[in-house]
């Protein structure tokens, strides 16, 4: 996929909400009802771990969700993008990157959201086209200031940012200027998933997306 399309993709999936919800699903029966108590709370973007024994089949049965928008998480190689593309994710999401995963990309039509965490690596990056690029890991100690810092130098590069960001977090990361978008499974708490709270998941949405 040319690389300024899949860029540009990425970053109108990424202002579609403020989040990205990025949930641990033991149970695909729950898939399905988690992606509608999401979009409900105005919070259509879902990343899934593809690293997950069941990703493909939660991918494929919340792909199945109107207005759901699922992505696969954790890419790390050619496989992981095939099992992604068959279950019907949307994107890929990449924690770091390698040269022969982004020629794999280049051939095929899935928008890419390349992982970086260093000045260097979002370099390299953009020398490749890429303008929308996943921070990572987010939520570490330097990663507010390094997100600073690179606004000046690169400012037509921007961010989704996942790791480790709480709700309370978030808003800081959030107000940065190059900041899209925030991954986090802080919307989807585990303890709500097992009792199949599904209108407990879409309140914590909507009051997230007003914070």
């Amino acid at each position: 996929m040319q690389t300024k399309l899949a860029s540009d993709t990425i970053e109108m999936i990424c202002r579609t909400s403020p989040f990205i919800s990025t949930p641990t699903l033991a149970d695909a029966a729950h898939a399905a009802p988690l992606a509608r108590a999401l979009t409900r709370g105005r919070l259509p973007v879902i990343q899934i771990s593809i690293r997950r024994r069941n990703a493909a089949d939660i991918i494929r049965e919340m792909a199945q969700v109107p207005d759901a928008i699922v992505g696969a998480g954790m890419v790390l190689s050619p496989d992981d993008v095939r099992i992604a593309r068959e279950a019907g994710a949307k994107f890929c999401t990449t924690p770091g990157i390698t040269d022969p995963l982004l020629r794999y990309f280049d051939g095929i039509e899935l928008p890419l959201l390349p992982g970086c965490a260093t000045p260097t690596e979002a370099l390299h990056l953009l020398s490749r086209g890429y303008t929308t690029l996943n921070f990572f890991p987010g939520g570490s100690p330097n990663a507010l200031t390094m997100l600073k810092a690179i606004q000046q130098p690169l400012p037509q590069l921007r961010f989704c940012v996942s790791g480790d960001i709480d709700l309370d977090a978030a808003p800081d990361y959030i107000a940065l200027s190059n900041v899209l978008s925030v991954a986090t499974d802080a919307v989807t708490p585990p303890e709500l998933i097992e009792k199949r709270d599904w209108e407990g998941i879409t309140l914590l949405a909507r009051n997230a997306t007003r914070r």
